[in-house]
């Protein structure tokens, strides 16, 4: 009787090669969790650049159609424009509450608090709106005179000749991260017409 040694034919994985493969697995998956969370995180903060981005450029826009529509009042009414580095006031054509055309007061102020600036427009004394904030330790406006002069209060106490309205107005933000120069002109006519009583 010839007994030939049967050959085991099972075939299967032994317990090594699956722990290599789940080894494999688990470091595969590691990595792609790893990569997916750095995706996550960079379109976080490019999300949140771009709505950065988008609010700076709405205060911007509206910083500079207010002060591009400020006008002449003439000398017998009130709110004739004033200006110091904190604060300056008078009318203008496109404020943000009232329609596109109407001469309507405001008033714009700037206000530090710790290292905080804010920009504030207010048209009445209850109704006041936020319309910036930034990290900074220094903000101020400026006026340019007809002889080309930035002067800190309007109208200018001594030198250029006496006008209602300055040429521009400049606001400068001092911030660390992202300092801030916005001019804006003021276009038209700097004095009322003359009236009768000027001619008096």
């Amino acid at each position: 009787m010839n007994f030939r040694t049967k050959k085991n034919t099972h075939k299967g994985f032994t317990l090594m090669e699956v722990l290599v493969v789940l080894v494999l697995i688990s470091l595969i998956s590691g990595l792609l969790m790893d990569g997916f969370g750095y995706v996550l995180r960079l379109r976080f903060n490019v999300t949140q650049q771009l709505k950065k981005q988008r609010i700076r450029q709405l205060q911007e826009h509206w910083y500079r159609n207010l002060v591009n529509g400020i006008i002449v009042n003439n000398r017998n009414e009130p709110a004739l424009f004033e200006g110091t580095e904190s604060k300056l006031q008078g009318q203008s054509i496109s404020t943000l509450t009232a329609p596109t055309g109407v001469p309507q007061s405001f008033t714009l102020s700037l206000s530090a608090q710790e290292n905080t600036i804010a920009l504030k427009y207010r048209i009445t004394e209850k109704e006041e709106w936020l319309l910036g904030q930034w990290t900074a330790q220094k903000a101020s406006f400026s006026y340019l005179d007809n002889e080309g002069n930035w002067v800190s209060t309007w109208p200018p106490k001594m030198g250029a000749v006496l006008q209602q309205l300055p040429e521009a107005i400049q606001l400068q933000i001092d911030s660390v991260q992202n300092p801030i120069t916005w001019i804006v002109s003021i276009p038209g006519r700097k004095n009322p017409k003359p009236g009768i009583e000027d001619f008096l």
